[in-house]
C-alpha cells in the first residue's frame, strides 16, 4: 500500500516466476533414488537453480507457513494435504501431530517431497499422485482434516475445480489457503519483495478470479454450503511470506502494530475503519462440520499452562510465524498485567534450538543475573506439543526504533554496557591451539559449504591474515549470543534495554566484540555488507564509533584483535549460520557480503 516501505511498487499486477519442474529437480530426484542423503541433495539442488528459483524454493519450503495449524481444533489424526508437495506446511502439520496423505499431480516434486518427508517426518507422510482432472481415490469423510493450499504463484494443484469434492473428504475440518482478489499486495516469492494491486487489477480479478481466489464474502458463501461454521484468518503480509496469523472474525490473535507501523497513516486508517479483513492479501479459512464449543488447540494449550503454572487465564494476542520456523505466541492476561511468550517449533531441527534457548535462559538468570533476559517458566509437552514458555518482556523489539534516533542510540549504548556482563573466567592467550579450538572448525565448514572457489580463496586469505593478527594476544571469554540482531533486543519507547531474546544459537565460550558487531551490522536497513564496509573504512557515525570504543575499553580488547575480528566478521557470521541451519543456503556468503 505504501511503496516507501522498501517493497516493489508495480502499477499493474505482475506475478513472479513460477518455480516449475526443471531438469535440476529431476536430477535431484535421481540423486536421492541413488542413495544421496536429503540434506546434501537439497543443497546441490539449490546450487543448480538460478537465484530467484532457489529463493522461491526456500520460501515455499519454510515450515513457518504452517503456523495456522495451532488454530485447528483437532490436535492429531488423519490429514489430507492437497497442493504443492514441496510446501513446508506439510512438515509443520506432521510436527504438530498429524498423519498426512499428500496429493500432487507433479511426479518429480512429489518424489522429491517423499525423500524430504522420509528424512524430516519419518513414518508420518504418505504420497499419492493424482491426475490434474482427478478423481481422488478416497471415500467420503476419509480424513479428520483436509488442507487445500494454493501453490507458489496461484497454482491450484488438483483442487481448483474440485473444492466441493474435497469438502466431502473431511470428517471435521477443512482448511482453505487462498488469495484475496481484493488483497492490496502479494509476495513475489523473493524475500521482502511485494507487488501492489491497482484498482484496475482488483476489478479484473473480481470479474475473472483464478481458481481458489475470490473475496472474503464469496469464499465464506462457498464454504457455508458444506460446513456449519467457518473462521477466517489472514496470513499477513501474504501466504508466501507469512509472519502473522490474524483472526478476522474475532479480536485475537491480532496484528502487531509497533511504533514504525504507526507512521503509516493509511495503514492505521484502514485498520481503524475495519478495512483490513476485506483487503488482507490472503486467507486461511478453517471450516468445521459442526459448530462445537471446543476451543482451538492454541487456546487449550494456554488454558492447560495457566492451570499448571497457577496463573490467570491467558489469551493469544499475537501468533507469529517466525522466519526461524517457530510459532511464537505472545499472550495477554484476562486479569492483571503482563503475559507470556511461547515458542512452538514447527520442525524437528528447531526443537533442538528451542531447548537450547530455554536452557540458556535458566543459566543466564543464575550465572549472569545482571544480563536482562526473560524469566523461563516452563519447557516440556503440553497438549501433545513440545514448547517453551517464558515471561513476556514489556516494550517492543528494536527494529521499531527509527534509524539514528536518540532512542536507537540509547538502545545500542545500553546493549554495549550490558554485554560485558557475559564475561566469565580468566583471560586467555590466543595461541595456535586456542585459535583452532575457537575458529578452526567453523572456518573449515564455511570453506566447504560456500559453494564458490573464488569465495573460498577470499575466505582463506581473510583467515590467514586474521590468524596472524590474533596470534599471541589475550582475550576475555564471553557467553556468545551468536545471533544478536535488533529483533532479538527488547526496548521501551525511549530505547532503554528491557532484555535479550532468542538464545537458541548461544555458545558458552567465545570471543568478545562479535555480538556487538553483529548488532551494529543489522541496526540499519542497509545490507550487512555495507555496514561491514563502513566500519572497515571508518565510515561509522561518531556515536556508533564511541559505543564500539567504549566496549573495547571495558573488555581490554587490543586494537589489533578488534581489527582482526572486524575483518573476519562475514566468516564468523557464516560460521554461526552453518552451525545452526538444517541445511546450507547456496552461495550465501557471496550473496550477502560479495566475497
Amino acid at each position: 500500500m505504501d511503496p516507501s516501505q522498501g517493497h516493489e511498487f508495480l502499477p499493474a499486477w505482475e506475478g513472479h516466476p513460477v518455480w516449475q519442474r526443471t531438469e535440476a529437480l529431476q536430477a535431484a530426484v535421481e540423486r536421492g533414488q541413488a542413495g544421496q542423503d536429503f540434506k546434501s541433495n537439497l543443497e546441490d539442488l539449490l546450487k543448480s537453480l538460478v537465484p530467484d528459483q532457489a529463493e522461491e524454493l526456500l520460501m515455499l519450503g519454510q515450515e513457518g507457513r504452517g503456523a495456522f495449524a495451532l488454530m485447528l481444533v483437532p490436535a492429531s489424526g488423519s490429514l489430507l494435504f492437497v497442493g504443492d508437495s514441496l510446501s513446508g506446511t506439510i512438515t509443520a502439520l506432521a510436527k504438530v501431530g498429524f498423519e498426512l496423505t499428500v496429493c500432487d499431480h507433479d511426479p518429480a516434486r512429489l518424489e522429491f517431497a517423499r525423500q524430504r518427508d522420509a528424512a524430516w517426518s519419518p513414518g508420518q507422510v504418505h504420497h499419492v499422485q493424482v491426475a490434474p482432472g482427478g478423481p481422488f481415490p478416497f471415500a467420503p469423510k476419509s480424513f479428520e482434516v483436509v488442507v487445500a493450499e494454493l501453490g507458489p504463484a496461484g497454482e491450484a494443484p488438483l483442487w481448483g475445480a474440485h473444492a466441493s469434492i474435497l469438502h466431502g473428504l473431511a470428517r471435521d475440518s477443512f482448511v482453505w489457503v487462498t488469495d484475496n482478489a481484493l488483497g492490496y499486495k502479494r509476495a513475489l516469492g523473493r524475500r521482502g519483495k511485494f507487488a501492489y494491486q491497482t484498482p484496475w487489477s482488483m476489478l479484473r480479478r473480481l470479474l475473472h478470479p483464478s481458481p481458489g481466489e475470490g473475496t472474503r464474502a464469496a469464499q465464506r458463501r462457498e464454504l457455508a454450503g458444506s460446513f456449519g461454521t467457518s473462521a477466517c484468518l489472514a496470513l499477513y503480509p501474504h501466504r508466501l511470506e507469512s509472519s502473522h496469523v490474524v483472526h478476522l472474525d474475532q479480536a485475537l490473535p491480532r496484528l502487531t502494530v509497533g511504533p514504525k507501523e504507526r507512521r503509516n497513516r493509511l495503514k492505521l486508517l484502514a485498520n481503524k475503519v475495519g478495512a483490513f479483513p476485506w483487503l488482507a492479501p490472503s486467507f486461511a479459512w478453517i471450516a468445521r462440520r459442526e459448530p462445537r464449543p471446543t476451543a482451538p488447540r492454541l487456546q487449550r494449550i494456554l488454558d492447560e499452562l495457566s492451570e499448571r503454572l497457577q496463573a490467570p487465564r491467558l489469551l493469544p494476542e499475537h501468533l507469529i510465524a517466525s522466519r526461524g520456523n517457530v510459532a511464537v505466541v505472545q499472550t495477554t492476561r484476562t486479569q492483571g498485567h503482563g503475559g507470556w511468550t511461547l515458542h512452538v517449533p514447527l520442525c524437528r531441527h528447531k526443537s533442538r534450538l528451542v531447548v537450547r534457548h530455554f536452557d540458556w535462559l535458566q543459566r543466564l538468570r543464575t550465572e549472569h543475573p545482571n544480563v536482562p533476559v526473560p524469566e523461563p517458566l516452563y519447557a516440556g509437552t503440553c497438549q501433545g506439543l513440545y514448547l517453551s514458555v517464558e515471561e513476556r518482556l514489556p516494550g517492543h523489539h528494536a527494529p521499531q526504533l527509527s534509524d539514528g534516533s536518540l532512542a536507537q542510540q540509547r538502545m545500542l549504548r545500553d546493549v554495549a554496557r550490558s554485554l560485558p556482563q557475559l564475561a566469565h573466567g580468566p583471560r586467555r592467550i590466543l595461541d595456535a591451539d586456542e585459535l583452532e579450538r575457537l575458529l578452526g572448525d567453523r572456518i573449515r565448514r564455511v570453506l566447504r559449504l560456500c559453494g564458490r572457489s573464488d569465495t573460498a580463496r577470499r575466505i582463506q586469505r581473510m583467515w590467514d591474515q586474521a590468524h596472524e593478527a590474533l596470534l599471541g594476544h589475550t582475550y576475555q571469554p564471553v557467553v556468545y549470543h551468536a545471533d544478536l540482531r535488533p529483533k532479538h533486543v527488547q526496548v521501551d519507547h525511549e530505547g532503554s534495554l528491557q532484555g535479550f531474546m532468542d538464545w537458541g544459537a548461544c555458545e558458552a565460550h567465545f570471543l568478545p566484540y562479535v555480538d556487538l558487531l553483529h548488532l551494529v551490522a543489522h541496526r540499519r536497513s542497509e545490507s550487512a555488507r555495507l555496514q561491514w564496509e563502513r566500519w572497515q573504512t571508518g565510515g561509522l557515525e561518531a556515536w556508533e564509533a564511541e559505543v564500539l570504543a567504549e566496549y573495547r575499553q571495558t573488555m581490554q580488547l587490543d586494537p589489533q584483535v578488534a581489527q582482526a575480528l572486524e575483518s573476519l566478521y562475514p566468516v564468523l557470521v557464516a560460521g554461526m549460520a552453518e552451525r545452526n541451519w538444517e541445511f546450507s543456503r547456496p552461495y550465501w556468503v557471496h550473496k550477502v557480503f560479495g566475497l
